[in-house]
């Protein structure tokens, strides 16, 4: 005779020790080996998203406000890298949060006119210059930020429009501890072959790095704090 058991009518199951409170209160990661992430249709960049064309205010900083921001600050629903441009050779910070809300800064080096950052940010925050710069615009890039760390062979497929995307651009989480303003995105980004433009749907299949979550049973699955 046939047996069947239900283990748990929960939507989602959980096992191994990882645990980070952003993501998830108790421990343990999604009991799939493999982890498929649906990220939808996403906007298409846009240069000036977060901070439209001006010169820098009070502390040399800018206005947050461009097509993503209320009330000083810029949502990006799919968290994304940021890009920007300005005239005098700066420095410039980018202050904000990362995909679970916790509290990330990202420098470009300095005497620069533009930035190409390497950190997916969920919200902006701030955005300084080491100098008062002119024409000045802040928005964002095509890396689109990974829920969990990434290795070099943590992406099994990439998927444009549900096709397979073998031309995909994988940066993995840096694992540099303490985490920097200038080190990487702390669980990995990646890039579609064909940029968003608000109707292409992405998807990844991937495998967590290490689903223990480490010795310290966390940064093995989610990457080190960020900073």
């Amino acid at each position: 005779m046939t047996t069947r058991h239900t283990i748990s009518r929960a939507d989602t199951l959980y096992s191994q020790r990882a645990y980070y409170p952003p993501a998830n209160p108790l421990p343990g990661l999604p009991i799939s080996p493999t982890n498929y992430v649906n990220f939808g249709a996403i906007a298409a960049a846009s240069a000036n998203a977060i901070c439209t064309n001006q010169a820098s205010g009070a502390g040399n900083a800018l206005n947050i406000n461009g097509a993503l921001a209320a009330a000083g600050v810029a949502t990006i629903p799919t968290p994304r890298n940021v890009v920007a441009a300005w005239t005098t050779a700066a420095q410039i910070t980018v202050t904000g949060t990362d995909y679970y809300g916790q509290p990330q800064t990202e420098q470009s080096g300095g005497g620069v006119t533009a930035f190409t950052g390497k950190k997916a940010f969920a919200t902006i925050t701030a955005v300084t210059f080491s100098v008062a710069v002119t024409a000045a615009t802040v928005g964002t890039g095509v890396k689109i930020g990974l829920p969990y760390l990434v290795g070099v062979n943590g992406i099994l497929d990439a998927l444009t429009d549900s096709l397979p995307d073998v031309g995909y651009t994988l940066v993995v989480g840096d694992q540099t501890s303490p985490a920097t303003s200038t080190t990487g995105d702390v669980r990995g980004t990646i890039a579609a072959t064909t940029a968003p433009n608000g109707a292409h749907q992405y998807a990844v299949n991937l495998v967590v790095y290490d689903r223990t979550g480490g010795v310290d049973q966390k940064s093995g699955a989610y990457g080190v704090t960020p900073a």
